[in-house]
């Protein structure tokens, strides 16, 4: 079970690096074009500036990209050759999931980004 504290809990629930509580995104909406990518400049709960330096998130297109890698060749594999779709039916799905995996592993990639750079503090009571 994942807890808050711990590294894996707060990548996967797009939480600050630093206190695990506060939201990296401005919206949770997947879907949304103009909002979906769009972070806060700082954590909402403690203040963790997320705006570490002019471009640094373009470091994160490199684990987005191996992200797309690695599942594209999986669904590429999966329909062709253990469900024996043909080469175009295979590509065409490979496709069509990709546009639907993409907003996912680019909020996914943004935060593993941000979670390498920035440490946990324990709150202190």
């Amino acid at each position: 079970m994942l807890q808050k504290g711990k590294k894996l809990y707060g990548i996967i629930h797009q939480r600050c690096p630093a206190c695990h509580e506060g939201s990296i995104f401005e919206e949770a909406a997947y879907f949304d074009i103009k909002k979906m990518g769009k972070n806060h400049d700082a954590c909402p709960a403690c203040g963790q500036d997320y705006r570490i330096e002019p471009g640094f998130y373009w470091g994160a297109l490199y684990i987005a990209y191996g992200f797309s890698v690695f599942v594209s060749l999986f669904i590429f594999l999966l329909f062709f050759l253990i469900f024996g779709l043909s080469l175009n039916a295979s590509f065409f799905l490979l496709v069509i999931a990709d546009l639907i995996l993409a907003p996912f592993l680019y909020k996914l990639s943004k935060t593993l980004w941000l979670h390498l750079f920035v440490r946990y503090h324990h709150p202190s009571k």
